[in-house]
C-alpha cells in the first residue's frame, strides 16, 4: 500500500526535476532513479501476502499482461495448514489456476482420497501426480510449507 502512494509522488518530483533545466550528471541520476524504481515494482509483485481461506473462499489471480513473463515462472509455494479435528479431510480442490469455468487448460493442487496431488489438464485428460507419501490427515496441525517446481 505504501509503495502505491510512494512512487507515484516520487515519479511526479522526478517530472518536476526533468522540467528544469536539467545538467547531464542530474539526467543521468534521474535514469537510475527511474531504473530503481522499476526494480522497486518488480520487487513489489513478488511480495508474500498471508491469506486464510475457510473452503468457501477464494483468491483471483491475475496473470501478467505479457504471456512471454509467465514462462520464467518456475516454481509455486504455499503454506498449507490442516487440522483434522477442527475441519474435516475431504476432496478438495486447494489451488486451482485456470479458466473460471474450468473448460480450459487447468493446473492445481488438491486433496484427493486423503493425499495431496498435482493435477492438471492440457487438452487431452486430467492428470494426478501425487505429492507426499503421508496421508493429508496425518499431518502435523502447523502450517506445512509445499512448492511446486517446473
Amino acid at each position: 500500500k505504501n509503495l502505491n502512494e510512494l512512487v507515484p509522488e516520487l515519479l511526479n518530483k522526478l517530472k518536476v526535476v526533468e522540467d528544469k533545466k536539467p545538467v547531464s550528471n542530474v539526467t543521468t541520476n534521474i535514469m537510475r532513479i527511474r531504473e530503481l524504481i522499476a526494480q522497486a515494482r518488480s520487487v513489489a509483485k513478488k511480495v508474500q501476502v498471508s491469506m486464510k481461506f475457510t473452503g468457501q473462499s477464494s483468491v483471483e489471480v491475475h496473470p501478467p499482461s505479457n504471456l512471454e513473463e509467465l514462462k520464467t515462472v518456475t516454481s509455486i509455494s504455499l503454506f498449507m495448514r490442516v487440522d483434522p479435528d477442527k475441519d474435516p479431510i475431504e476432496d478438495r480442490f486447494i489451488l486451482y489456476l485456470g479458466d473460471r469455468n474450468g473448460k480450459k487448460d487447468y493446473m492445481g493442487l488438491a486433496i484427493k482420497n486423503d493425499k495431496l496431488v498435482f493435477v492438471y489438464n492440457l487438452g487431452r485428460e486430467d492428470v494426478e501426480i501425487p505429492l507426499s507419501s503421508k496421508p493429508v490427515s496425518q499431518w502435523p496441525a502447523v502450517f506445512n510449507y509445499i512448492k511446486i517446481e517446473r
